[in-house]
């Protein structure tokens, strides 16, 4: 049989089809050929490719047009269309970076978590060595070490062999109050290169703050050859005007401020380290100092921020309040000025007159965070309803974000409200199960209270949010046995445990306590003994098993109940350590 050629095949069922359809509809027929055909095909299939990539285009068009009006209005510095040109440029194309680091960038300046969650995004879509550490970086600014631990923590162990991963190592020592390790790490980040000007100064800074007047005369020391090297001189100076304002010895500060001020790389922010010398040291210029830089930054929202932020935390709240609010009102309702107003009045006490402030106000993006003020001022002013009201709205305006949520929780702590605290931490563990840290804050919590059943309820949930979680498996066997010793869901909890990791001393513990606590005794007893030494040492095996041999009368208990004591425990497991103690 003959073989059928597929074009032919193609031909005689749609394209010769359609050829004399269109012969008798158009009359056309010399215009009507097989390849006129094709051609129209080919035209029609490629239109949806071509419109594609002329949307692609556009999208990519838009972002650098937005991108770039974005840039111009940050240059004049109208912060408010600023962000709103980033905003949608960064929708336009999630892709081109440039609007996200302009957003960090504004973040950052205005004191706002929301900077890490656009550090974020930039990780996210290009996790390169550079991107993760400036969110390292970026996070120890806002005072996030947890993020900035994980961040790091998530550095490729093949690009961990350079100096600007252990400079950021060392910043990370120095933000968690561990000066040994910072040295270690900046001194690894110098071997690399020993004539690298900014790590030596890096280094000195940390010196500084040594105990032993010898290394700190070598930091001075260092920081006096930093200083002719221009790359870093005014970094210097800056921690220079430090050091000797410290001491007291503020001519001498003012004069490396005054040094600072005449450097190319000068900030506005170093005006204000000068202004903090003249303040410190009571001097004459201090009132006309002032006035000229509140002429300085009154065109600029971001100076503006600056010096009132200044000017509150130096006793001047009311004179910032005075000043910002003879600014336009175009000024005033540029964020971050509100909040910096809710602050000064806040600082003031100006319970009342903040609350009025507050009304009829709308932050966008920080909207929980004038809730969380509002609810400040009206605890405050003794009214319990209306604060538990307002502090619910913070929390649900931060839609579970969670640097919102990090910023809520820093507020909370800052004011001492444990309850509050408390609910944010269980907020971030239920929207962020990846966030640890909050299981391990409220653990400690609860534990450090002494709330078992609390402690039950956070296991119970971290289970929920993770069944494969066995950690969080055995400490709910363990709490629940202790508010009810004959549970049966909490034995085979603990031997659901201990069956999932069978050599695991904290499991094998558990499933002891369970099976002592149902008169298996004997049997706990001697699954405990398959243990060595020195994991019967660990405080909390140790515990289960001196409570299972005192019971039993064993004088061998006695050195497991003393270690024991020595720990914070659990109520419950205190009463069982005093009766397991009694008994021998």
């Amino acid at each position: 049989m003959k073989k059928v050629c597929p074009f032919d095949l193609v031909y005689a069922m749609i394209l010769y089809p359609m050829k004399m359809a269109l012969k008798r509809h158009f009359r056309l027929k010399r215009f009507i050929t097989v390849r006129n055909i094709v051609i129209i095909l080919i035209v029609l299939m490629s239109m949806p490719l071509v419109g594609w990539m002329g949307y692609k285009q556009y999208k990519n068009w838009s972002c650098n047009r937005l991108t770039a009006n974005g840039r111009d209005y940050l240059q004049k510095g109208d912060f408010r269309n600023a962000i709103l040109c980033l905003r949608k440029a960064a929708q336009a194309n999630p892709k081109k970076l440039e609007a996200f680091r302009l957003m960090a960038e504004l973040a950052e300046g205005a004191r706002s978590l929301q900077a890490i969650g656009w550090h974020k995004q930039i990780v996210r879509q290009e996790p390169s060595l550079e991107n993760r550490l400036s969110m390292v970086r970026c996070a120890l600014r806002m005072g996030d070490r947890e993020t900035a631990k994980a961040t790091l923590n998530d550095v490729p162990e093949n690009q961990r062999d350079n100096a600007a991963y252990y400079k950021s190592a060392a910043a990370l020592a120095w933000a968690y109050k561990q000066p040994a390790l910072a040295a270690t790490c900046f001194e690894k980040a110098l071997g690399y290169n020993p004539q690298d000007f900014s790590v030596r100064f890096d280094l000195a800074s940390i010196q500084l703050h040594a105990s032993d007047t010898n290394i700190v005369q070598e930091a001075r020391q260092t920081l006096a050859i930093c200083k002719t090297n221009l790359a870093v001189r005014a970094e210097t100076l800056r921690l220079l005007v430090w050091d000797y304002g410290r001491q007291g010895a503020f001519s001498e500060a003012a004069r490396y401020a005054e040094e600072l001020l005449k450097e190319p790389k000068s900030l506005f922010n170093d005006k204000l380290l000068h202004l903090d010398i003249l303040a410190k040291s009571s001097h004459a210029l201090i009132n006309p100092a002032i006035l000229a830089l509140k002429a300085e930054a009154s065109t600029n929202i971001q100076k503006t921020f600056q010096l009132g932020e200044w000017l509150k935390n130096n006793q001047k709240a009311a004179e910032a309040i005075a000043w910002i609010s003879a600014l336009p009102q175009t000024a005033q309702t540029n964020m971050p000025l509100p909040l910096l107003l809710a602050e000064c009045r806040a600082t003031l006490n100006d319970w009342k007159t903040l609350l009025k402030y507050l009304e009829n106000q709308q932050w966008g993006d920080q909207e929980y965070l004038r809730y969380a003020i509002r609810a400040k001022a009206l605890k405050a002013l003794g009214d319990k309803s209306q604060f538990n009201s307002s502090w619910e709205k913070a929390v649900a305006a931060s839609q579970s974000q969670l640097e919102s949520l990090s910023h809520l929780l820093r507020f909370a702590a800052k004011e001492a409200w444990t309850n509050e605290n408390k609910e944010v931490l269980w907020s971030i563990m239920v929207n962020h199960p990846k966030e640890k840290w909050a299981n391990q804050a409220l653990q400690e919590y609860f534990y450090a209270q002494g709330q078992t059943r609390e402690l039950q309820k956070l296991y119970t949930r971290m289970v929920e949010l993770d069944p494969l979680d066995f950690r969080a498996k055995n400490n709910l066997a363990m709490t629940s046995l202790l508010l009810d010793p004959r549970s049966t869901s909490a034995y085979a909890l603990a031997r659901e445990s201990y069956n999932h990791n069978p050599t695991n001393a904290f499991c094998i513990s558990t499933l002891a306590f369970a099976l002592h606590v149902r008169d298996q005794t004997a049997e706990a007893i001697q699954l405990l003994e398959r243990l060595d030494a020195k994991q019967l040492e660990n405080p909390s095996v140790a515990i289960s098993y001196g409570i299972i041999l005192g019971s039993t009368g064993n004088a061998k208990a006695k050195p497991f109940l003393d270690l024991a004591e020595k720990q914070r425990l659990l109520p419950e497991i205190a009463d069982l350590v005093r009766k397991a103690k009694s008994g021998i």
